[in-house]
């Protein structure tokens, strides 16, 4: 699983590279790949930030408590 940091990271550098080129119509499909793993690698971030294991289990306990 990648952590953290190293997403932050390769976020980071993607963006340096989108900031890099020049729109161009031969960089546009270029771009466009990079817009997705951008979108992709900040969804990956959200989701590590929102994660805490033990609501998983709370969320369990309470369930099993009300079919009682």
């Amino acid at each position: 699983m990648e952590t953290k940091e190293f997403l932050e990271n390769t976020l980071a550098a993607l963006k340096k590279q989108e900031k890099d080129l020049l729109p161009t119509e031969e960089n546009f499909v270029k771009l466009e790949a990079i817009r997705g793993q951008i979108a992709c690698i900040e969804e990956k971030i959200r989701k590590l930030k929102n994660f805490n294991p033990f609501a998983e289990k709370i969320k369990k306990e309470k369930n099993r408590g009300m079919e009682r």
